[in-house]
């Protein structure tokens, strides 16, 4: 009866995100009836589906989560972790997650950190480490812990790294799973001293490996990571010296349309344009043009214009290409880009971004006569 109890009121909630029996106190009494039945698997199981369920961020915008949350039904998710099956983690990892929509996100990742979450989902990866459906469920609780620099120290304390570039190695043909293990370490990557764990690990020969042929979900992830390590210049010079820098452009051309990779590629194109050997490579590619393209493509992703436009200016400033730029309609999208960094002057990358067009309009009007005519229209 407790089993067709959850399915129902799963169906219910899942087609109904605003029902009555959400605001109703239904989230309690599944609480209750988790504790009660929590010896029994196969109930517990289908409670907690519908725990998923409840705690989905679009459910009654949030109130479900919110009042699981607040009624501390996430402290009651640690022991089945030790006791439950494969099949019921998966839900359980599920809840996990859902639980990060919550205001006091940080209050809950630092409650998980504290509580050994990470070693436990790590012990629970290794058990399982044959059971897709469960990996792709866990790593992305992990992805959201490791964000903060205590949950990063500790999963390479733990030796997370290693756990999924082997797999990734073994699986280098699974492309989902590939990307679900990775996009962890892409959250380690956003902490600089993950740096050396990475990249001793194996994780440049790894971007080397997939860039060329990777699809957009696997590529955009990649990226990051080449992103996030290329912002130090020791590391930045080992992508460089790997040959990683020189297929950049084979993914601007590739994956242009998709803005999750171009976020991340032309942040590493921005990261490479203090070296020489890159700057001379990328005025060779014709990476202006390129970057152009993209900027044209994605009007409104501020990183993909911000990042396109250092990269621009830094290329102008080695070698004349205003003539080129403008055959390629440059202006329009200067304009633009101009406005929309002044809409929000508080950050600091829409300053610098104000500042690198500005530099890039006064090279035009020097060299272009055409510049004053677009400029009238624009």
């Amino acid at each position: 009866m407790v089993i067709a109890f959850a399915r129902m009121f799963a169906r219910i909630c899942t087609y109904n995100r605003d029902a009555e029996t959400i605001k109703s106190g239904v989230n309690e009494a599944m609480m209750d009836v988790l504790v009660e039945f929590q010896a029994e698997e196969e109930v517990s199981y289908e409670l907690f589906k519908l725990m998923v369920v409840l705690t989905h961020a679009e459910v009654c915008r949030k109130q479900g989560v919110v009042n699981l949350y607040e009624s501390g039904f996430y402290k009651t998710l640690k022991q089945p972790f030790t006791t439950m099956s494969c099949a019921t983690l998966i839900p359980l990892c599920a809840i996990l997650q859902n639980f990060f929509a919550v205001p006091q996100s940080a209050e809950y990742c630092n409650y998980l950190i504290k509580n050994d979450y990470i070693s436990i989902l790590l012990n629970a990866v290794k058990k399982h480490i044959q059971e897709e459906a469960f990996l792709v469920a866990a790593f992305p609780v992990l992805a959201l812990i490791v964000r903060t620099l205590e949950g990063c120290s500790t999963f390479i304390a733990l030796r997370g790294v290693p756990l999924i570039t082997d797999l990734v190695r073994d699986h280098h043909d699974n492309e989902p799973l590939c990307a679900s293990g990775l996009r962890v370490l892409a959250s380690c990557s956003l902490d600089k001293s993950s740096f050396k764990e990475l990249a001793d690990k194996g994780i440049i020969a790894i971007v080397l490996e997939h860039i060329d042929t990777a699809r957009p979900e696997l590529l955009a992830v990649l990226m990051e990571i080449a992103k996030n390590m290329t912002t130090d210049e020791a590391y930045a010079r080992m992508m460089e010296d790997a040959g990683v820098v020189e297929h950049y452009l084979g993914v601007v051309e590739r994956c242009g349309e998709e803005e999750a990779v171009m976020s991340g590629v032309t942040g590493c194109c921005k990261n490479m344009c203090f070296s020489e050997k890159s700057v001379a490579l990328f005025l060779e590619q014709k990476m202006a043009v390129a970057l152009l393209r993209v900027m044209k493509l994605h009007s409104a992703a501020k990183p993909v214009q911000f990042y396109s436009a250092a990269v621009i200016e830094a290329l102008l400033k080695r070698e004349n290409l205003c003539a080129e730029l403008m055959d390629n309609e440059v202006l329009p999208v200067l304009f633009q880009l101009g406005q929309l960094a002044h809409f929000d002057m508080t950050n600091p990358m829409c300053i610098t971004t104000v500042n690198e067009v500005a530099g890039l309009l006064f090279q035009l009007a020097k060299i272009s006569p055409a510049f004053n005519e677009c400029e009238s229209t624009a």
